[in-house]
């Protein structure tokens, strides 16, 4: 299995654009001590804001949906629990709920089983949560992404159109969530914000992964269009995406499979986790192509897509944050 192609995705506390970023400080936070520049807001803003994750259930989308209900948001998260033994929606909602700090801020989460690439299913989801729950989201996170099927054209083109095509689940799907939202806050004359998540594999070629790449080009180009189309008027709508480097959450840790040569595709054979020792054995090769050295948590990507949801950022729109790197020591 070539080396070449490994998707340094996002589906789903920050070192770009450093003249967003405060001066680091230590803070005490879950436990947890962060010694690292962070994007300056006031997470007080989102206290009680409706928060729409696609993705929600893992990786940088659980990260996204932890961190706003720990600011006291109220949360919906989406996700196909394609593999439940990987991971659930109801798992996350659990584990969630859980949290000392979701519980001082009065933070709430719920999840929903919906299939992004499946307008009909999006549709349904929107109307139910708009005609019967009454509620209309603040803010959107269009998360939900598949690595997909790896190979060169000629391999991977039996998978378009498929469960397995990136271009169908990444794009197609941001395509069908962003309209939605577009047309839910037009109809309640709302302003709003969302972020799409987009990849650094959507600015360089990543042989081997053509649909992926091509998947993540679209979201980037999708994003710069539709950022100005609604940047002015009634209501205003802000549209912006982070591209993520290598982030350490499942779609990176699958691709362990293709770098060993034990699985032609990252759906197939077992499931790798951070304590196998198939990822033991080539997290090295993962980190070498890391700017820093250092992997991305969920919460870095989560922490700017939170600043590019809040008021401060208020003139962003139709723009990408390449989120790549960390400050700090591996």
């Amino acid at each position: 299995m070539s080396r070449l192609f490994v998707v340094v995705a996002a589906v789903a506390l920050v070192a770009s654009a450093s003249f967003f970023f405060s001066d680091p400080v230590e803070e005490k936070t879950d436990d947890i001590i962060f010694m690292r520049a962070r994007p300056t807001y006031d997470k007080t803003q989102f206290a009680g804001k409706k928060v729409f994750v696609t993705g929600g259930s893992s990786g940088i989308g659980f990260g996204t949906a932890l961190l706003f209900a720990r600011f006291g948001a109220d949360v919906v998260i989406v996700s196909r629990d394609s593999n439940p033994a990987w991971f659930t929606g109801a798992a996350a909602v659990e584990k969630i709920k859980a949290d000392d700090i979701v519980k001082e801020n009065k933070g709430n989460i719920r999840w929903y089983k919906a299939d992004v690439a499946d307008k009909k299913q999006i549709q349904e989801l929107f109307t139910q949560l708009e005609t019967k729950e009454k509620w209309i989201m603040d803010y959107a996170v269009n998360n939900a992404g598949i690595v997909g099927a790896t190979g060169t054209m000629k391999d991977i083109v039996q998978y378009f159109g498929t469960e397995h095509d990136a271009i169908h689940n990444n794009l197609q799907g941001t395509i069908n969530c962003l309209e939605l939202e577009i047309d839910l806050w037009q109809r309640n004359k709302k302003d709003a914000a969302v972020v799409n998540l987009a990849s650094v594999n959507g600015y360089r070629a990543a042989p081997r992964g053509a649909l992926y790449a091509g998947s993540k080009f679209g979201i980037l180009g999708l994003t710069r269009n539709v950022g100005v189309e609604y940047a002015r008027g009634t209501p205003v709508i802000r549209v912006n995406a982070i591209a993520p480097g290598f982030t350490n959450t499942s779609l990176v840790w699958q691709q362990a499979k293709l770098i060993a040569g034990v699985a032609n595709q990252t759906w197939e054979g077992e499931y790798v986790t951070p304590d196998s020792q198939l990822w033991k054995d080539n997290e090295d090769y993962f980190l070498s192509l890391c700017p820093t050295g250092v992997f991305a948590q969920p919460e870095d990507q989560a922490n700017m897509i939170a600043f590019l949801l809040a008021k401060e950022s208020a003139l962003i729109t139709g723009s990408i944050f390449t989120v790549d790197g960390m400050i700090g020591e591996k």
